[in-house]
């Protein structure tokens, strides 16, 4: 059995013709798919799986129609492969970007047998959150307008908020973090830039400190739990309690670390593959953000 793991890709390579290839040294077939303006529009990877039994996807009904993937490290692989080959062919290759988030997860059967085998020959994955629409108040419009000459100094944070927003709905953790740390800077930062005096000038607001022991009891919620056991695994790792303070320094803490990129380094850093690593910390500091957002407005604090 074969598998075909492929994905969308935004480029400005140029391709004569849809293009195949192969290394004697790999277990990979790689397909180059020419789209209609000539550019290269999709990339695929196709390796051949002896053990494919129990990687298969399935395909039930119970109250809905469900289609299972089990988890497949032949597919973790090849998504691996498309992560890599975006990263070196954005200098190399023109590439801006391979969609390898949202890859198609495709299985080849090579005889009857096992075609036989397969409920699902092809499935599609969209690595993301479901963003609500919002809807339209005359009202908001008005007041934002009307509100301009007291509200103008924070366009620039609110600028960061809605970068971090898209970022996040698109599981983009580390960029979502950092602009919501931009945020909290330029509200609160008072102008200062050393970590020790960002926390202090953080520590000083009742606004921000309230906002904080909110999301922290938000964050005891049963449904919380997830979230809450990664926090205080991550505080515990860096000695801080789970408290507003202990929140404070490992927001800082975290910014600094994600500021850097070293090699060979143990410590966390900026990483644009290891997204779901700061998912908790980004998700915190979004719901810290959001009702500091709701307070300002409203001029509560």
């Amino acid at each position: 059995m074969k598998l075909k793991v492929s994905a969308k890709a935004e480029t400005v390579l140029k391709l004569p013709e849809n293009v195949s290839f192969t290394f004697s040294s790999l277990p990979y077939q790689f397909l180059l798919t020419k789209g209609g303006d000539g550019f290269l529009s999709e990339v695929a990877v196709v390796t051949s799986v002896v053990d494919y039994a129990s990687f298969l996807p399935s395909f039930k009904i119970d109250q809905a129609p469900t289609i299972s993937v089990p988890a497949n490290p032949y597919l973790n692989d090849a998504v691996d492969l498309l992560r890599y080959l975006e990263s070196m062919g954005g200098f190399w290759m023109g590439i801006k970007k391979i969609h390898w988030s949202e890859a198609r997860l495709e299985w080849i059967p090579e005889s009857d047998q096992e075609r036989s085998q397969l409920s699902v020959l092809a499935v599609s994955q969209r690595l993301n959150f479901e963003r609500s629409p919002a809807h339209f108040r005359a009202e908001i419009l008005q007041d934002i307008i009307l509100k301009r000459g007291r509200n103008q100094h924070l366009t620039i944070p609110m600028a960061h908020i809605r970068e971090a927003l898209n970022e996040y709905y698109e599981m983009r953790f580390v960029e979502a973090f950092i602009n919501l740390y931009f945020f909290l800077e330029y509200v609160y930062g008072e102008g200062n830039t050393k970590n020790r005096l960002i926390v202090k000038s953080f520590l000083r607001s009742s606004q921000l400190r309230g906002t904080i022991e909110r999301v922290l009891d938000e964050l005891s919620q049963p449904d919380m739990s997830r979230h809450r056991g990664r926090l205080e695994a991550m505080l515990k790792n860096e000695r801080l309690p789970l408290s507003v303070d202990g929140i404070v320094e490992h927001i800082v803490k975290t910014r600094g670390q994600l500021h850097h990129s070293v090699k060979g380094s143990t410590r966390d850093q900026r990483n644009p593959m290891n997204q779901w690593e700061h998912e908790t910390t980004a998700y915190v500091l979004l719901q810290i953000c959001m009702r500091t957002v709701s307070m300002i407005f409203s001029g509560q604090g």
